[in-house]
Formats: structure tokens, sequence, C-alpha cells
């Protein structure tokens, strides 16, 4: 059972950057408890009837920074700007096997497939596939696993988790991709750690950088 408390890491009139859980979904229905639930009932505390937009998303499974939009206008904008790659996206992966060589750019074609949903690579000629292409680099062993910074290129579905899986890197707990490691319920070791962006709708439009800790577990600790 999720603690329902909300880590709030930025807030101005136009978004919210929470910190998201692992194993709590990011879009509201009609199941189970969301994130953006959680985003509505506390700006229900502010106003009546709150706007709430979904930016992006994470996996159930990944933890890290997700921004809401507060308006509709500031929902369109920020939607262009990840669409056109000017918001810059850092992740840490805790891996069991060091990164050989250190660092690197892996690239791949991916085909995701509805049926199980899981990514594939594939040859770059498979009808539907996806370029991915990422950067890594090992900062240190952590708490006997690798920690990894990855700074995506692209925005796949599941390129992080699926790209590493192919280069022999599988994120510890992801037995969907290879990992043999129990990690903890519905979580693997990937957390979205940082955004970096200029902000539209800031006088000069300022460049702003939200971090987000790592979650409160013995496999993030040191």
């Amino acid at each position: 059972m999720l603690d329902k408390k909300l880590s709030i890491l930025y807030e101005d009139d136009y978004i919210i950057a929470v910190n998201k859980p692992p194993s709590l979904i990011v879009e509201q229905n009609i199941y189970e408890d969301s994130l953006e639930n959680w985003v509505l009932d506390y700006l229900r505390m502010k106003k009546r009837v709150p706007f709430v937009g979904i930016i992006h998303r994470l996996d159930r499974v990944t933890s890290g920074i997700i921004l809401f939009a507060k308006k509709k206008q500031a929902l369109k904008v920020f939607n262009d700007l990840f669409a056109t790659k000017k918001i810059a996206k850092t992740y840490h992966a805790l891996v069991e096997v060091e990164p050989n060589p250190t660092k690197g750019v892996l690239h791949n074609y991916l085909l995701a497939s509805k049926l199980d949903k899981k990514t594939y690579n594939v040859p770059k000629e498979t009808r539907k596939s996806q370029e991915a292409i990422l950067e890594y680099s090992s900062l240190e062993k952590f708490n006997e696993l690798f920690l990894l910074e990855i700074k995506p290129q692209t925005g796949r579905f599941h390129q992080i988790r699926a790209q590493l899986a192919f280069n022999a890197m599988p994120i510890i707990g992801d037995s969907k991709y290879g990992s043999n490691t129990i990690f903890e319920e519905n979580s693997i070791g990937l957390h979205a750690v940082s955004l970096a962006f200029e902000h539209p709708f800031l006088e000069n439009e300022t460049p702003l950088f939200i971090e987000a800790p790592y979650p409160n577990s013995k496999h993030w600790l040191k």
C-alpha cells in the first residue's frame, strides 16, 4: 500500500513537477489510484475545479520526475517542447553488469508489441520499426550494482529498458527484459532524475533544472 503523499519538486501558475513513486500509474482510471489523482486532490485544495494535463508519462515500475500542466495553454506548449526535444531528460539506472565500455551511445531499431506490451530489437528495415538512440555513462559502483546515467535522444516505448537489455545491461528487477534479480514489487532500478528546459511562460524564458531524489528504498540508499 502506497503512502499517499505527494512529493512536489516545483510549482508555478503553469506547471507542477512531482516525484512519482514506483508502482504507481500516472494516468487515472477507474480501477486503481494514480499520480494524476494525487495531483488533482492537491490542486483542489486551492481551486474547486482545477485543470490537470499530463505532459509526459513514466512506466508504472519507473520512479522520478513528472510534469503536469495547470492550464490548457501550458499543456500544448510543453507537449511541443517535448516533441521538439527542447526538454533535456536524464535518468539513472541500476544494472548488475559493469558496462564495457563505461560510456557510449546505444543505437537500435525498436518494434513495440501491443500484444505483450514489450519492445523488441529488430533490423532497421523492419516495418514500423523506430530508431532509438541514447547516451549512457557509468557513474559509480552502487550497493554492489552499477549506477548509470542515461540521456535518451529519442522517446520510444520502453526505450531505456529495452536498449540496456539488448546491450547486455538489463536493469535490476526488470524481468520483462531479462533481469533475474528480485527488486521490489512493481518496481525496477530506473529513476527519472532530472528535467532541464527554458520555461516558456516565465520572464526571459528562465532556465529551470528540476531534480528528483531517489526512492526511499534499500536499493537506492547508500
